[in-house]
């Protein structure tokens, strides 16, 4: 249960640490009061690892062992060179003004902005992949949700000082190869399943 809780967690963070969202997040936090937008990424960031797993799980228990195995292993691997790619590029993202919103229209503009920006994104790949390697949903879940949740509530706090952190690659290398470590754990258990 703390190996999955860890695992999911640490992966996550590290691929969402210094992701596009950041930005926005950095963006909103500049103009808005931090309660108006800590709330709604959070219940975006909520729904799309939800979604990740429910995904991840129904592979996991509703296909053979192998099948589970060799998902994992791909999207693992995926997610490896994403962020790999992604640790040698600066990325800009354009930002929405949303200066004209107002009352609980804002709220719900930053929800369906982070939730689009960030669906199909390498951390709810990898929150799938997570949930098709490990058999606690609920671990892989809080975990995931903390996980991508936690880089964007430090960024909202003290953004512009992380985004000048020369390290910030360095990390994101780091998660490149434990992404591509757990893929070739995932293909041992393959061969391991298919061999054994």
């Amino acid at each position: 249960m703390l190996s999955a809780f860890l695992t999911s967690f640490g992966l996550v963070f590290l691929a969402e640490l210094g992701d596009k969202t950041n930005f926005l997040v950095f963006y909103l936090a500049s103009r808005y009061r931090l309660k108006v937008v800590v709330l709604p990424i959070f219940l975006a960031i909520f729904l799309i690892e939800a979604i990740a797993v429910f995904f991840g799980a129904f592979l996991r228990n509703f296909f053979p062992p192998w099948v589970s195995y060799f998902a994992s292993g791909v999207v693992f691997i995926i997610a490896f060179f994403w962020l790999w790619k992604e640790s040698n590029e600066k990325e800009e993202e354009d930002v929405k003004n949303l200066n004209s919103a107002s009352g609980f229209r804002l709220p719900l503009i930053i929800f369906s902005s982070f939730l689009l920006a960030e669906f199909g994104d390498k951390t709810q790949f990898s929150t799938l992949a997570l949930a098709t390697h490990f058999d606690q949903s609920l671990i892989v879940l809080i975990a995931g949700t903390l996980g991508m949740f936690l880089p964007n509530f430090v960024v909202s706090l003290f953004g512009e000082r992380l985004a000048r952190w020369p390290y910030l690659n360095v990390l994101h290398k780091f998660g490149a190869f434990l992404f591509l470590f757990f893929s070739i754990i995932s293909f041992y258990q393959l061969f391991n399943l298919i061999l054994g």
